[in-house]
């Protein structure tokens, strides 16, 4: 394994709200509005694409000089103060 290949992605809040409406009774739209409202980057949930874009990212020769990192991939959630 090259060094560059030790490289993680932390993915964050995604799009899946059906489960916990289900659970909660609660609607689709107003789970998603709040977990959206959750997440401090732009107040919506991540996507597959923010994530396949990351690694489309770090797989890229842009990101040569980077290893060794865990990228959050997340809307700010990790650094959310209060």
């Amino acid at each position: 394994m090259r060094l560059k290949d030790k490289i993680a992605i932390i993915v964050g809040a995604g799009q899946s709200p059906g489960t916990r409406a289900r659970v909660s009774g609660k609607s689709r739209a107003e789970i998603a509005a709040l977990r959206d409202a959750e997440v401090p980057l732009r107040k919506r949930m991540g996507t597959a694409w923010d994530v396949a874009n990351a690694a489309l990212f770090l797989s890229s020769d842009e990101a040569n000089f980077i290893t060794g990192v865990a990228l959050p991939v997340d809307g700010g959630a990790l650094v959310k103060i209060g």
